[in-house]
């Protein structure tokens, strides 16, 4: 799988790749439908900009794998990145939070 080859961007979604994507289906659906139902069940607005900037990271990792880029020259691109700082730290923070509903 192609997360799995991409050891960068692994502290993004190392909570649980699968509760991860759930959530951003969840939120998905609710930005596309609008319902109450799904506005309960999605991302709130902190968690939302932290797994966007999460998930610019883990594209650029693809993208930079693709290309040929080693992992450790990406892991250190992206370590040396506020953003990707911010997704690591302040996410890890607010995904805590959605937990605890």
């Amino acid at each position: 799988m192609l997360i799995h080859s991409r050891a960068a961007t692994a502290p993004l979604i190392a909570e649980s790749r699968k509760t991860c994507v759930d959530e951003v289906v969840r939120t998905r659906d609710y930005l596309a439908h609008f319902t109450d139902e799904l506005k309960r069940r999605a991302a709130t607005p902190g968690r939302r900009l932290a797994l966007t900037v999460a998930l610019s990271y883990v594209v650029r990792d693809c993208l930079l794998g693709e290309m040929g880029s080693p992992p450790d020259i990406r892991k250190a691109l992206f370590e040396g990145s506020q953003g990707y700082l911010f997704a690591v730290h302040e996410g890890m923070k607010e995904w805590s939070k959605t937990q605890e509903r």
